[in-house]
């Protein structure tokens, strides 16, 4: 494998962590107190292309919404408990990102593509 299809097949595994943590705050959008995560990617230190720096959790609060309501049955009556914070998923943010991130993919594997044309190529000229 040359360079190019290294540099684009890290960019395809550090792509898929972002997508795999964005998902995951789409899923948790309605846990209590969830935080949604975000991915920062760096340069690979021994080699070309990109890699998972880090994932972070975010510090940002969630709005405030009211507590669970428990019915008290044997007296007609409900009480409501206090308010809980919401998840700090931003939907909108979410799946912009995940655009964004599916276009850098797919860029990539074209990348790998054309890269693996011309070495077709370039084998049956020497051929």
């Amino acid at each position: 494998m040359n360079i190019s299809n290294n540099t684009a097949a890290s960019a395809l595994n550090a792509l898929s962590v972002d997508m795999l943590v964005r998902s995951n705050n789409i899923a948790n959008i309605n846990t209590q107190e969830f935080k949604a995560s975000s991915v920062s990617f760096m340069d690979n230190p021994h080699s070309s292309g990109v890699s998972v720096g880090a994932i972070t959790p975010s510090t940002v609060p969630g709005a405030f919404m009211p507590g669970t309501i428990v019915n008290i049955t044997d007296r007609g009556e409900s009480l409501q408990m206090g308010l809980v914070e919401a998840s700090n998923t931003d939907l909108t943010r979410e799946f912009s990102q995940m655009i964004m991130t599916q276009r850098a993919y797919e860029a990539n594997t074209k990348t790998i593509t054309a890269t693996e044309e011309m070495s077709g190529t370039l084998i049956n000229m020497i051929a």
